[in-house]
This record gives C-alpha cells, structure tokens and sequence, in this order.
C-alpha cells in the first residue's frame, strides 16, 4: 500500500490533481483509478516505476481483471446499454463511449453491474 500511496501522490506532483488514493478491492488487491487523460498519461509514465513490477500487472492478476471486466460490459447491455463497449486488451474502457452517466437508466444498470465487475470498476456519480 506504501508504494500505491506514493505513486498516487507522484501522479498528483505530475499534473494529475484529482488523482485518487489507492483502496483496497474485495480481493486484497490494492486498487488504482487511473483517469483516462493526456496529463494522466503522461503522468503514468514518469511514476510507473514506483510500482512493483514497473506497474505491470501479473498475467493471472491481468488476466482475472480483464474476465470480470468483460462480465461487467456484459450486464451493462443487458441492463439497457446496448452499446457499451466491451474493455480492451489493456482492460480498459474508451473514454469516447459518449454515455450520459448522469442518466437514471445508466446509473440503475451499473448499480446492478457492479457485483460483477470484481472491484475494478469504480462507480460514477
């Protein structure tokens, strides 16, 4: 968790300013949002090192995200977002989707996704 806090605290010194604290996810494992954005992407690159493995992920770990990923984008259309993207190699979800996440039938819909989602989702208000 000391790395996670430092890296999230290098990622805010990189121009990241609403970059979150670390948390730990239903499993143990220590969760970081990293926000889908040019600064964080540039960010990412100068703090990476500061986790272990230069911040990549174990291919089971990887692997387990991208299967409770993929279950999440599942429900989300079958919850009434017909579009919603399936996460990419990365697991990662376009940015682009253009959903009103404000909109009371997304909100429903990711509120009965989330359980699938294995913690690597974080709700949106």
């Amino acid at each position: 968790m000391a790395q996670a806090i430092e890296y999230a605290s290098c990622m805010r010194a990189h121009g990241v300013k609403d970059f979150p604290d670390p948390r730990t996810v239903g499993t143990g494992s220590i969760m970081l949002s990293i926000p889908d954005s040019h600064a964080a992407t540039a960010a990412k690159k100068a703090c990476q090192q500061l986790l272990p493995g230069g911040g990549a992920p174990s291919a089971s770990g990887q692997a387990q995200r991208l299967a409770s990923l993929l279950k999440y984008a599942h429900c989300m259309r079958e919850h009434g977002i017909p579009s919603f993207p399936d996460p990419n190699d990365q697991g990662e979800f376009p940015s682009s989707a253009g959903f009103d996440r404000s909109d009371p039938s997304y909100r429903a819909a990711q509120k009965a996704c989330l359980p699938l989602a294995g913690g690597f989702v974080k709700e949106r208000g």
